[in-house]
């Protein structure tokens, strides 16, 4: 289910998977497509495509995600009711922001359980311990825990465990004195209130007793014996680790010179990191410290690692130096490490040089020349690219600030070392963009803005930021950034005032002409990669402006820009080569044609270049896009296949995007999976479950407007399921936002068009089912789109059409005005029904069912109705079959038919209970 790439991926993090799968790792050593796993250049870019040092920047925002999807699949994977998994993590609050971010995901993001119900419940436990009284509001923990605490699809307990009791306490002393517990309790019981119950202070004073003598073993009673009154006179520090370092201080030079320096590295270090250090000059002692440490038990030597007894201990030796001396300390082991093992020259780091490079930024000595300041700032900048290149966004961004601190001093710094400066800032705007911080990006980007040299050195930078004004929900903001880069790419494009038909039906000929008669085959065999930087990113850039001006709530000038950028992405393409985003041309392209006229011959185009689209990564010999197969899927293919296998196939492009770290494009197949899933039927109560996760995995990924959308959503399966829930209070994105009325306000404030839209879509949707179609009328008017371009559109026609065509019935004095709205939409469908049976042809039906009742062609009209629901029924979707029902109930009440009428009421009744609709039915049943 995995796959071995997966696995491959997986090993890094957790080795000992890899001895679970022996021969997926033998392959690892033979197999280059394996091989190439860790090479992010052929990784990402075809293999036709010359590779550069100007790799796409969204392919390295949020790729830690990916990791975190693939943890999640393989818990998926080994846990079952039969054999439950429990993972226990000890001292958390040691935890890094990286992997405090992995725990989240494992416990918030719910995409590797197939179904959150209680037939199969998740059998998966996490047990963390940490020291409560280090965790305070500032800890980075806090907020984890205050967002688990919250959560609605976790179980939370928590369990305190307080300092030993004296009972307790006098168990451990009898223990490790080999006493009776009679005897042992005066001493153990001053011990404790010494120590206060902590189990290191314990033994640590209870070793110390012994060390001095105060506890000694009397050969003539053959066991240990003191003075309790000695004992009682003994003071000991409230502060453990002050205790011990006073003990500490105690032992031979050499080896608190050698605790000190392994001190500096955390609780434990690789051996080998200290052997290689040993042979420097300035650590010569080092080597035999190592072993009269370890004689001492101090630390400890297991599986290649140096490990204090604990960690206390280490915190104990790293105080036996005041903080100049551990900076002196720090910034001695790290010079002395590069300037042995050469990194400076090294174009790859290894695990060690990373060590070393730590040990120089903890140091952060700035009293060093200005050759050796700029030689340690590209040390760090050569990491942070490392770090990006293994998605540790974290470390990236750390890296880049420890860089950009050596350079401080320099006040010219961005005219001495330009390069340098451009590195640090980049890689630190595109980490931050990736970790959800905001104000820093703006911050790091400024400076690249504000100080680069040309456009091009801007160009990564401008990516990052307008991808992060659509994630925020700022689409117009992201839009007119996109034309201005363009422009300065030598791709600018008209205004929209300037945009005429004429231009847009010129610029669509041409591109036709240009693929001729193209076919699938012939295209694949004629793609070349592309080689030129600057159309390289005018292609990527292009298809952001296409995805944003087809998103909802996008200013309707902006549509014009369709056909235009659609046609140049395909045109640059064919001059200068293709790249993956070349696809999203076809797309666009197809999408244009369709929604400039619903004819059939435009329907047909529209499904060649969605057709010639799929080919592109297949001539490039990569895979597709996850992204763009979305796009497709979304835009032309729902049109012609059964919406239930689309449903599926975005299911799993969710899957695929979190796995290669495209978050924004997970959200959306999230969003768009859960609305057709509503649209064919779904039972309401399930899709409640699953949208639960999904509005989590989307409020903790930052995807404001996706998750507002969502909740719009799941607002309507509780009105409709009559759950007594509050979605906008569950899920209210950490926003003052308690319901519908407050959000569609904020959404007017903030001109949040697309999430206007969905509120006033999910009105509609629910107005409709819930019998109110006057109201319906007007929301249906309100969310009209300017074209019909994915399934929500198609939907909306469908509702509006049957809205129409019930109120021309109830309305005499109105009816022309209805039926005018209603006659393009059923010729709509009738087009679409000519190219899928499976979608469109009950709804048709259903539609000219209501046509025939309205004009009193009575036999006509019952013979519609029933075809309706009996397509309806063949091709599962439950709840037009029961709306099929409902309406033919009303036709025959109309021509006083009761029995026939009772009957498919039953039969609608029938419907909505499979559906879950449970409002729906209150509202039917109220009728009778």
């Amino acid at each position: 289910e995995l796959g071995s790439s997966s696995i491959v991926v997986l090993s890094h993090v957790l080795p000992s998977l890899g001895r679970l799968f022996p021969r997926i790792m033998r392959r690892v050593v033979s197999d280059t497509d394996l091989e190439s796993l860790n090479n992010r250049q052929e990784q990402y870019l075809p293999r036709n495509v010359v590779p550069s040092d100007d790799q796409e920047s969204e392919s390295d925002a949020n790729n830690t995600n990916r990791l975190h999807h693939l943890l999640r699949r393989i818990i998926h994977v080994v846990s079952s009711r039969e054999c439950p998994l429990i993972i226990f993590m000890d001292d958390v609050q040691w935890a890094d922001q990286q992997s405090l971010d992995l725990l989240s995901s494992m416990l918030l993001d719910f995409d590797h359980i197939d179904h959150m119900n209680g037939d199969n419940p998740q059998c998966f436990m996490v047990i963390g311990s940490y020291r409560d009284d280090e965790v305070t509001e500032s800890h980075i923990l806090h907020p984890y825990l205050v967002r688990f605490a919250e959560a609605p699809t976790l179980e939370v307990t928590q369990i305190t465990v307080g300092p030993l009791n004296e009972r307790s306490a006098n168990l451990l002393v009898s223990s490790a004195l080999d006493l009776p517990v009679r005897v042992t309790r005066p001493l153990s019981a001053v011990i404790c209130r010494k120590s206060m119950g902590n189990p290191l202070g314990i033994i640590t004073f209870l070793d110390n007793l012994v060390q001095s003598s105060v506890i000694g073993y009397s050969l003539v009673e053959r066991r240990w014996t003191w003075d309790i009154t000695t004992v009682q006179g003994i003071p000991m520090d409230d502060n453990v680790a002050h205790f011990i370092t006073q003990g500490l201080r105690q032992l031979p030079l050499t080896v608190q010179e050698t605790i000190k320096t392994i001190s500096c590295f955390g609780f434990s270090v690789d051996a080998d990191f200290l052997r290689q250090l040993s042979s420097s000059p300035g650590f010569a002692g080092l080597a035999s410290g190592l072993d009269q440490a370890r004689a001492l038990r101090i630390i400890d030597l297991s599986e290649g690692r140096y490990t204090f007894s604990h960690d206390k201990v280490q915190e104990g030796s790293y105080n036996l130096m005041n903080e100049e001396e551990q900076r002196d300390r720090h910034n001695r082991i790290g010079t002395e490490s590069v300037f042995t093992t050469g990194v400076f020259e090294k174009s790859v780091l290894n695990s060690f040089d990373l060590i070393a490079i730590g040990q120089i930024n903890k140091g952060r000595s700035l009293e060093c020349s200005g050759d050796m300041r700029c030689k340690f700032g590209a040390l760090n900048l050569k990491a942070a690219k490392g770090s990006v290149d293994r998605y540790d966004f974290s470390s990236a961004l750390t890296y880049s600030q420890e860089g950009l601190r050596f350079l401080e001093p320099d006040k010219e710094r961005w005219s001495t070392n330009y390069d340098l400066c451009l590195g640090l800032n980049e890689t630190a705007g595109i980490s931050c963009f990736s970790l959800a911080l905001r104000e820093k990006m703006q911050s790091f980007l400024l400076e690249v803005f504000e100080n680069g040299r040309c456009h091009d050195d801007k160009i990564r930078s401008y990516f990052v930021l307008i991808r992060s004004y659509a994630t925020m929900g700022s689409v117009d903001r992201a839009s007119s950034k996109l034309l201005t880069v363009l422009d300065g790419l030598g791709e600018g494009l008209p205004e929209p005032h300037e945009i005429t038909q004429a231009m847009i039906k010129h610029e669509v000929q041409t591109t036709q002409a240009l693929l001729g008669d193209a076919t699938e085959e012939i295209l694949s065999l004629n793609i070349r990669g592309i080689a030129n930087r600057r159309k390289k990113w005018s292609i990527q850039f292009m298809t952001l402006l296409l995805i944003y001006i087809t998103a909802p709530g996008h200013k309707s000038g902006m549509t014009k820009y369709l056909p235009i950028v659609s046609s140049r992405i395909i045109k640059l393409s064919h001059q200068w080569g293709y790249s993956p985003y070349s696809a999203f041309g076809f797309t666009g392209l197809a999408l244009s044609i369709r929604a400039n006229s619903q004819s059939a011959d435009n329907f047909e185009i529209a499904r060649r270049l969605g057709a010639l689209s799929s080919v592109i990564c297949k001539g490039l010999k990569t895979e597709e896009m996850p992204q763009e197969r979305f796009y497709r899927e979304t835009h032309i293919v729902y049109l012609f296949q059964p919406l239930q296998a689309v449903a599926a196939t975005i299911q799993e492009l969710e899957k695929s995007c979190l796995m290669q770290g495209y978050v924004e494009f997970a959200a959306l197949s999230a969003f768009a999976f859960h609305r057709i899933r509503f649209f064919t039927g779904t039972t309401m109560p399930i899709l409640c479950d699953q949208m639960e996760a999904t509005l989590s995995m989307t409020a903790r990924f930052e995807q404001l407007n996706v998750c507002l959308a969502l909740v719009t959503q799941y607002a309507t399966l509780c009105k409709l399921t009559g759950l007594d829930r509050n979605p906008y209070v569950i899920f209210g994105s950490a926003m003052p936002i308690r319901s519908e009325d407050e959000l569609l306000e904020f959404a007017l404030r903030k001109d949040a068009r697309a999430v206007t839209r969905a509120v006033n879509l999910s009105r509609f949707f629910s107005s409709f089912w819930l019998g109110r179609h006057e109201e319906a009328a007007e929301y249906g008017r309100s969310t009209r789109g300017s074209q019909q371009s994915t399934a929500v559109d198609i939907y909306h026609a469908f509702y509006y059409a049957i809205t129409a065509l019930i109120l021309a019935r109830r309305d005499a004095g109105e009816s022309k005005k209805w039926i005018a709205i209603a006659d393009p939409l059923v010729q709509l469908f009738r087009t679409l029904a000519s190219y899928s049976a499976w979608n469109w042809e009950n709804k048709l039906l259903l539609m000219e069912a209501e046509s025939h009742f309205f004009k009193g062609e009575k036999d006509a009209a019952e013979k519609k109705y029933l075809s309706s629901i009996e397509s309806a029924k063949d091709h599962k979707f439950v709840n037009e079959q029961g709306l099929g029902h409902e309406l033919l109930s009303g036709f025959y009440s109309s021509y006083g038919d009761e029995d026939k009428s009772h009957t498919h009421k039953q039969h609608a009744n029938d419907c909505y209970q499979e559906w879950g609709a449970t409002a729906v039915l209150r509202r039917l049943r109220g009728d009778e």
